[in-house]
């Protein structure tokens, strides 16, 4: 597995996917389930927990109501992804694709009799990894793939996917949840933690603000874009930010600047904070206004940064064993010299 932990406490349908659960269940009850589907939408948004979870009820001996009983030996057995009848395939590291041999081994699945006599589901995690040879083969376990026989398939990137497997399969898509969603959901599990920056940090992504909050990235956050807000125009203070950039991580670095110019852009661009805005990206947008340039170099220039934000991005993925901290001085030393009136 790779991405965010499974943790079955986080019990999906959440309170944005009650739709998509109703649609299903109603396919359930009058036996009119299909047997392929494309489970579409943002990141960071339960549609994996909401997959495992459909994958729960369909196992369930006896179902209660619209939900799996919990009791039964399937519902004990499918709590931690380990049930027999469940076959779960996606990359096996981050930024991979999902090989042939995993579809291989999973025509092998489709082709057995079930362990309990029941449904057997298949769940395809970032789909859109497929390569060439993984998603043709896939295509013919679509095609046929048995009685009983379930496949859900997870991306934020549907389009990536060939035309071929998306017309085999049924979409359901899975809408960002509302801000008073996700505070409410947040809330319960993180008290009074500063609910507002996490939100913020993951675009609105309950699931990745709940991840950031656990593991210290808004606090990180905030500590490295307050002093980042502070360079601005003061090349000669560069050195103390890039050493807090080491100490936080490059990647995660860049995961903040990427996110942040492009607030402040689009900011800029319609003139109405963004929902995703917050006090560090207000900042900013003060300390860019006032120093003379026009709205539109400015967005300029700030694209421009985001360009090289991506083009560092890519260098870190890269195998070339590149300087991570000279590709940081660098993008800062960019950064401070973004509001001089000649650069």
């Amino acid at each position: 597995m790779n991405g965010l932990t499974i943790d079955m406490e986080q019990q999906a349908p959440f309170s944005w996917q009650l739709e998509q659960w109703q649609r299903l269940n109603a396919q359930v009850k009058t036996d009119q389930l299909a047997h392929a589907f494309l489970l579409s939408g943002e990141t960071g948004i339960g549609k994996r927990l909401f997959a495992f979870e459909f994958a729960r009820l369909l196992l369930c001996l006896e179902p209660s109501g619209s939900r799996p009983c919990g009791k039964c030996q399937n519902c004990s057995l499918g709590k931690n992804c380990q049930h027999p009848d469940l076959v779960i395939i996606e990359p096996e590291e981050i930024g991979k694709s999902i090989k042939i041999d995993q579809i291989r081994e999973l025509a092998d699945f489709v082709n057995k009799t079930s362990h309990s006599g029941g449904n057997r589901v298949v769940i395809v995690n970032e789909a859109h990894e497929l390569n060439v040879n993984s998603a043709n083969a896939l295509l013919k376990t679509l095609e046929e793939p048995g009685s009983d026989t379930y496949i859900l398939l997870i991306s934020n990137l549907p389009a990536s996917l060939p035309a071929t497997i998306r017309s085999r399969c049924q979409r359901i898509q899975f809408p960002m949840p509302t801000i008073n969603q996700a505070t409410t959901w947040l809330q319960s599990r993180l008290g009074s933690a500063d609910i507002a920056a996490a939100l913020s940090n993951s675009h609105g992504r309950p699931l990745l603000a709940l991840h950031a909050a656990e593991q210290g990235v808004v606090e990180n956050r905030q500590i490295f874009l307050t002093r980042f807000a502070e360079a601005l125009g003061q090349p000669a203070g560069l050195q103390g930010l890039v050493a807090l950039a080491v100490k936080i991580g490059e990647k995660e670095v860049l995961g903040y600047l990427a996110t942040t110019s492009s607030i402040l852009i689009k900011y800029l661009l319609t003139n109405s904070r963004p929902l995703e805005a917050d006090s560090l990206i207000e900042d900013l947008k003060l300390r860019t206004g006032i120093s003379g340039l026009a709205t539109v170099s400015l967005v300029r220039r700030l694209l421009v940064f985001n360009g090289e934000i991506q083009k560092a991005r890519r260098q870190l993925q890269g195998s070339t064993n590149p300087n991570s901290q000279l590709i940081m001085e660098s993008l800062l030393w960019q950064w401070s010299r973004l509001v001089q009136t000649a650069v």
